[in-house]
């Protein structure tokens, strides 16, 4: 049942996996096949969209990752911190309700909002992100690890990208002269 969920989900978005998240993906062994295609479908709506805004893929990938395991609706009983990028709805939904909100779009929203508050230090921006207006000691280790990982993401993504070939300069090298 959860497979067909999870194949239909994927029909319905129409989603091919995003790079990132299929990179990210090797921490879903655990995870049953078709949880794996759920999870890397919601990660790829996620970071498709952020890449349309001018979000960084791997960082974006990774928050979320950290945030709600690649679940579209989570949700946080004491903070009633929803979604994917886990926000609050009373500062980042149209009617500070979550009804008719998109947790995906207001997740952007914010991580956008702290991009261009904290223009120097992604740190800081991570950790104001996480833990609200007081970066807090707690905030600034969740940010780190989240660097960390997006820093090992991106290794990983580079590792699969084919070095590009060089053209050798016919003048000098094909030509003999």
């Amino acid at each position: 049942m959860t497979y067909l969920i999870a194949t239909v989900l994927t029909f319905l978005t129409n989603i091919t996996p995003h790079p990132a998240c299929e990179a990210a993906a090797v921490r879903l062994t655990a995870y049953s096949e078709a949880v794996q295609v759920a999870r890397v479908t919601i990660c790829s709506l996620v970071v498709n969209q952020a890449e349309q805004r001018g979000l960084p893929p791997a960082l974006v990938a990774e928050l979320s990752w950290a945030e709600s395991r690649w679940t579209l609706h989570a949700e946080n009983t004491r903070t009633k911190c929803w979604g994917p990028l886990q926000v609050q709805p009373y500062f980042w939904c149209p009617d500070k309700k979550k009804g008719g909100c998109d947790p995906v779009k207001a997740g952007l929203d914010a991580l956008a909002t702290y991009l261009a508050l904290y223009p120097k230090s992604q740190e800081e921006a991570i950790c104001h992100f996480q833990a609200g207006n007081t970066c807090t000691p707690g905030g600034r280790r969740g940010a780190k690890r989240v660097l960390h990982m997006t820093a090992r993401l991106k290794a990983r993504l580079a590792e699969r990208v084919p070095k590009p070939v060089a053209i050798l300069d016919l003048k000098r090298w094909g030509q003999g002269t």
